[in-house]
């Protein structure tokens, strides 16, 4: 072999393992990205998408112009349990019905379940029926859970109030005014009907967010 094949061998050889090294460097880089991204997009405590994966998720939604619903759900009396068996007890409990939601969620591919603050959870679906759906998944919810508290193992029974909105067929509603709508709907449960279920009607549009949805809102 002449000096310039060995040159040329060479180079090819170089050429060859560097395109491997900048291969790895670049999985490397997209594989830090995603875990990032995971992060970013995860409720830590229950590991389900959490609010900013919700509004990303809500904003496709209205790009594509589907029509869909939005349910805001919240597990009654959680302050009273947090207060009085503890936090780790109410991250527990949290925790178990996160399970319990997303478990129920599976038999519908066109269902997504979110972890937003407190005990709060969001729940969005394409499918027709979603009446019969949200019934059965604010159902699957409810009931008895054995927890832990102080060392000894308690059970207590949890209900969950919802409340949900719909947006039409090509509307494309933005986020901002489904979140309004399912918490007014939400609202209006927990005065009225704790336990079940209330579904958005024009004249909720009067009542005020909560708290925690006027801080949310007004930051987006």
């Amino acid at each position: 072999m002449t000096l310039t094949m060995l040159i040329a061998a060479g180079a090819v050889a170089v050429a060859v393992l560097t395109a491997i090294a900048l291969a790895a460097v670049a999985g490397r880089h997209r594989r830090a990205h995603h875990r990032l991204h995971t992060r970013l997009q995860s409720d830590p405590l229950t590991m389900l998408p959490n609010r900013a994966a919700l509004t990303s998720h809500l904003a496709g939604l209205a790009r594509t112009g589907c029509g869909y619903t939005l349910c805001l759900l919240n597990l009654d009396r959680f302050a009273y349990l947090n207060l009085h068996a503890g936090y780790r007890t109410g991250d527990e409990l949290l925790v178990l019905a996160a399970a319990r939601l997303a478990h129920a969620a599976q038999a519908c591919r066109q269902t997504r379940v979110f972890k937003l603050v407190g005990d709060e959870y969001a729940i969005t679906t394409t499918t027709t029926d979603s009446a019969e759906l949200l019934a059965r998944l604010r159902e699957a919810v409810t009931g008895t859970y054995e927890l832990h508290t102080c060392g000894h193992q308690i059970t207590t029974r949890i209900a969950a109030t919802a409340g949900a909105a719909t947006s039409p067929r090509y509307a494309r509603l933005p986020a901002a005014t489904m979140l309004r709508r399912a918490d007014q709907a939400l609202q209006a449960a927990k005065r009225h009907h704790r336990n079940t279920i209330s579904i958005w009607q024009p004249h909720l549009d009067t009542l005020p967010l909560t708290r925690h949805r006027r801080i949310r809102t007004a930051q987006t």
